[in-house]
């Protein structure tokens, strides 16, 4: 079983994913670690891959954040705000083809920011507790 604290902090960082970014946590250093796969842009660190493909007891890696799962955190977070003008603009996003880039805009547009980041994070924190432990 993963600590609060430990689990919160897994969390924050699960949120920060961006693109080919991949998170191992380090349980005997008690740091994370961001491994850039993008081999393209130069960013890739083969040396860094290689110790934890030679080590993977020791690198424990964070999930993706993949687009199902936020969009299931959006649509959730969607049907939690009370019927009304804020909903139907959301749910009028959500039905756009780019609904992430619209869902942000609408979300920073209604104030909504503080609620939706929290909602996102105790998401990701139920997430890591599944399919970490």
């Amino acid at each position: 079983m993963i600590d609060s604290s430990l689990l919160e902090e897994m969390a924050e960082m699960f949120t920060q994913q961006h693109g080919e970014t991949k998170i191992y946590y380090h349980a005997g250093e008690q740091e994370f670690y961001f491994l850039l796969d993008d081999e393209v842009n130069d960013i890739y660190d083969p040396e860094f891959a290689e110790e934890i493909r030679s080590a993977p007891e020791a690198y424990l890696p964070l999930p993706e954040i993949t687009d199902d799962f936020r969009y299931e955190a959006m649509s959730e977070f969607v049907y939690r705000l009370p019927v009304g003008r804020a909903r139907r603009m959301m749910e009028d996003a959500m039905d756009d083809v780019s609904s992430f880039e619209r869902f942000d805009e609408y979300v920073t547009g209604l104030g909504l920011e503080d609620r939706w980041n929290h909602f996102f994070f105790e998401r990701c924190v139920e997430y890591i507790e599944e399919v970490m432990v």
